[in-house]
């Protein structure tokens, strides 16, 4: 709803400007890209605002949330059969797969703490079926990865600016590290490390590791023109991936070193992931076709005016009733 009354306000302002925004509804977008930035291509269209997204390549299927109308969501790697899975969430962000148990985790709850929703990490069923309560519900999250062998899940809580670990049923929650704000998290569990992208203006920015125990936090990019956002590490090939709140796909080494623009133009890419097989990104856009202004003749432009005039009026009638 807050959405809505965003977009009628932007579209009254434009119209006592006189001009005319022709947006594409629900232009947000599943996307992949060749491992080298080549072949992009629109897998799934029509979304709200598709955040974060995780994939079950053995079972040709990657799943997402989408703030927007407040899902989880599937479909086939290629785009095919979409479905919606789980609905009547808080604002999920975060979420990762468990295909060795058939279990799919992620955040809920908006990350202004001054918003009182409920909050923490749930699970349910690879198939929609089987969703828990939330749980970790002192937390703000926003991304969330798993280290399914050792039995933990890693949340990053912007809000706090802390990472926390706990087991995948919630119980033995450890706070790791304490004042890098960031948005999502990827593990390299072999190496025994976390990395994660810090986005906020009330810390550091950039990408950076710690040890799985939440020591020696380092920052290892820093100077970005943009905010990093999602992260997806291809552990093999010593190389992370990450999306920019502008309109990049960065890939850099894992110690930070030779940063790359590998994708650039792109329209609010978020959440990503690798198809490490495939040598694929697959990523979410909240905004794969831009809408155009354009200037309204005279008559239309005093038509907008008095639209303007009778919104205001009924706001302020609404206002006092």
């Amino acid at each position: 709803m807050r959405t809505s009354i965003n977009n009628i306000i932007i579209c009254l302002t434009l119209l006592a400007a006189g001009l005319l925004m022709a947006a594409t509804v629900n232009a947000a977008a599943i996307q992949r890209v060749n491992f080298d930035g080549s072949g992009l291509t629109t897998l799934v269209t029509g979304l709200d605002n598709p955040n974060r997204i995780a994939l079950d390549v053995g079972g040709g299927q990657m799943y997402w949330t989408d703030s927007g109308t407040n899902s989880v969501q599937l479909a086939e790697l290629d785009g095919s059969g979409v479905t919606t899975l789980v609905t009547g969430l808080e604002d999920p962000k975060g979420i990762a797969v468990d295909v060795v148990s058939s279990q799919m985790y992620w955040t809920v709850g908006n990350s202004d703490i001054f918003i009182d929703v409920v909050r923490g990490v749930q699970r349910a069923n690879l198939d929609g079926s089987g969703v828990t309560d939330p749980f970790l519900s002192g937390l703000y999250p926003t991304g969330i990865a798993l280290d399914v062998r050792g039995g933990q899940m890693y949340v990053i809580d912007p809000a706090q600016t802390n990472i926390v670990r706990a087991n995948l049923d919630g119980s033995g929650t450890a706070e790791l590290v304490f004042g890098y704000p960031g948005t999502d998290i990827a593990l390299d569990v072999g190496g025994g490390q976390m990395y994660w992208t810090a986005s906020r203006s009330s810390g550091p920015t950039g990408i950076v590791r710690a040890n799985l125990n939440g020591t020696e936090p380092t920052m290892l990019i820093t100077g970005l023109l943009h905010d990093p956002y999602g992260i997806a590490l291809d552990i093999e090939s010593d190389q992370m991936y990450w999306t920019t709140f502008g309109s990049e796909i960065q890939r850099a080494n894992l110690d930070g070193s030779g940063v790359t623009d590998l994708v650039t133009g792109l329209a609010g890419p978020n959440g990503i992931a690798l198809d490490l097989e495939a040598e694929h990104i697959y990523f979410t856009s909240t905004d794969a076709s831009p809408p155009a202004v354009i200037p309204l003749p005279a008559g239309l432009w005093l038509f907008g005016t008095s639209l303007v005039s009778l919104g205001v009026a009924g706001w302020r009638r609404k206002r006092t009733a």
